[in-house]
């Protein structure tokens, strides 16, 4: 099990990555045909770490009713930014479906505290707290029939962020909704939970 020690260090990416958007970043070009890094350096280092989430289920694009195969999480620390990908694939059954949390203002961010309930949409703006950085949520969702090989591809319209304490005393869990609104069709929703070091 991964300790919340070094989840801590672990959970973030650069924004200079965030700013491609969509699916583009991060999946492997031998796949997919796309690239495996954005086109621009990144100077700042990061850690990826990965485990089982707690929870990983919901609908998204093709892929409906997804939650019988574990999720696995990973995690980069940028600095400013919160990146945390979570990923489910049944090879039999030919689907996979991903979705990517963006956190700008990080996972340390003081509003990030047990009891927390928070919403975010596109249009809403960060929420605000005197005397610390701005904090926004914010998610990208793909699908497909197999891992970076993707049908669906579109960011949320709504992401919900509730917080509880962790396992131990030095961790929380994150739980959170995305909803996704396909234009002329039914929203999706997609539910997931992990969990992280606290500051």
């Amino acid at each position: 099990m991964i300790s919340t020690r070094l989840l801590a260090s672990l959970l973030a990416v650069p924004v200079a990555s965030v700013a491609l958007g969509g699916c583009y970043y991060g999946f492997d070009s031998s796949s997919s045909g796309r690239a495996a890094t954005p086109p621009s350096s990144v100077s700042t280092p990061s850690t990826t770490w990965t485990a089982q989430t707690a929870q990983y289920a919901g609908d998204m694009g093709s892929v409906r009713g997804f939650g019988s195969v574990p999720g696995v999480v990973q995690g980069t620390d940028g600095g400013s930014t919160s990146v945390v990908r979570i990923d489910a694939e049944d090879t039999s059954a030919r689907w996979w479906a991903m979705t990517r949390l963006t956190v700008e203002g990080t996972l340390s961010h003081p509003l990030l505290v047990p009891g927390a309930h928070l919403v975010f949409t596109p249009s809403g703006g960060a929420m605000t707290s005197a005397g610390v950085v701005p904090l926004f949520v914010h998610a990208i969702g793909c699908s497909g029939p197999r891992r970076d090989d993707y049908t669906f591809d579109q960011p949320a319209s709504q992401i919900t962020v509730d917080v509880d304490a962790g396992p131990d005393a030095t961790s929380r869990t994150i739980t959170f909704m995305a909803t996704f609104a396909p234009a002329g069709g039914t929203p999706q929703h997609v539910t997931g939970s992990f969990v992280y070091s606290a500051p």
